[in-house]
């Protein structure tokens, strides 16, 4: 961190430690890497995060430094820094496995405003060789320009969008080109902070589903919306998704009712984490002496900004009570707290009176002979 005007300093006698494995950088302008040629001594790099940078040119050019490390393993960027000129330059890191982005929350490289040119990277034929986790930025004909590189490394198993918001995006298309492309991978996430100016609807996300996905992660900036069936071909898409995040942070909410919760729950069995913007306004229309909990592979659901009325809360905690295992956390955004305060004051106690009833219920109940 540079910010006590001590950057240079500070990396350079850290640099002069041969045992040096995890570096974190953050950085405003200052160009704190031009000085640091890979020597012996940091031949044992295997983590290198730069939290913040403003230049894109300038950290293409900086991170030059590190592509001849023999161990560099990961790589985590700005978010939309993973666009053509900064992933040609990381391409020829011959250890790298995962190229990542910091998450939405993290300020951007550049102002998404600003539509940057649509760039070609000059891949070479065995790029990435070690590669399997990739993250690429830009808006969309900038991104598909680089999956559709003859040498992208359509092999990775794991593939992260920071998308661009641009008026002539279509997630459609985006996604047919990242289905076809890399149709193995197990990991898709979609980024994006600034208002989309076609929302993602469930058409948008239809390619993916032809994709044997365990992780998935959508976070924009418009709420998703789901009819009951198009959710239940979502889920069923996904048997062996172990965590699903469909824009729960999202203060709009998503549309997705209890009873759509449900829905997750039957069809995605291997379920541990999920995220979902609850509408909660919508009361459950299953008998609640006979609703199927979710399996006990789940250990947490994440319900964001979701809303609740503080007249709802008492029906909701009946039902997370039912359908949630007993060691399964519960998260909500604390800033929305107030009402979700009155549920957590009695989720636990129902909690509690269904797991007591549950092993009642398994016990032989045994009556003394003469008493009959």
């Amino acid at each position: 961190d540079d910010s006590s005007g001590h950057g240079l300093s500070i990396c350079a006698a850290l640099f002069m430690h041969p045992g040096l494995q995890n570096l974190k950088i953050k950085s405003q302008s200052l160009p704190i890497l031009s000085f640091m040629i890979p020597s012996p001594r940091i031949q044992n790099l295997t983590f290198l995060a730069i939290q913040k940078w403003d230049d894109l040119e300038n950290l293409q050019d900086s991170i030059t430094v590190f592509a001849d490390l023999p161990k560099l393993q990961k790589l985590i960027l700005p978010f939309y820094a993973a666009q053509a000129g900064v992933l040609e330059v990381a391409s020829t890191f011959p250890a790298l496995q995962s190229l990542q982005s910091h998450s939405f929350g993290w300020p951007s490289i550049c102002d998404p405003q600003d539509h940057p040119p649509v760039v070609v990277p000059k891949f070479i034929k065995g790029c990435f060789p070690t590669l399997k986790a990739i993250t690429v930025a830009g808006c969309q004909r900038a991104v598909e320009a680089i999956l559709n590189h003859p040498f992208f490394p359509n092999s990775v198993n794991s593939i992260s969008i920071d998308l661009i918001p641009c008026s002539f995006n279509c997630f459609t298309q985006l996604h047919k080109s990242v289905a076809t492309i890399c149709p193995d991978i197990t990991s898709y996430c979609l980024y994006t902070n600034k208002p989309e100016e076609k929302r993602l609807s469930f058409e948008g996300l239809q390619p993916l589903f032809s994709c044997n996905l365990k992780y998935l992660d959508i976070v924009v900036f418009e709420p998703l919306s789901f009819s009951p069936a198009e959710l239940l071909e979502l889920a069923s898409s996904f048997p062996e998704i172990e965590e699903m995040h469909l824009n729960e942070h999202n203060p709009k909410g998503s549309g997705i009712t209890l009873d759509m919760l449900l829905t997750i729950s039957r069809c995605c069995p291997k379920l541990r984490i999920l995220g979902v913007a609850l509408d909660t306004t919508k009361p459950s229309n299953e008998d609640m002496l006979h609703i199927v909990p979710f399996n006990n592979n789940l250990e947490k659901l994440e319900v964001g900004w979701s809303p609740l009325s503080s007249k709802d809360a008492g029906e909701v905690a009946m039902f997370l009570a039912q359908v949630l295992p007993s060691h399964c956390k519960f998260l909500f955004k604390r800033s929305n707290k107030k009402t979700w305060d009155i549920l957590m004051s009695i989720l636990p106690a129902l909690r509690m009176m269904k797991d007591l009833g549950r092993r009642s219920a398994n016990k032989w109940v045994t009556i003394p002979f003469g008493h009959c």
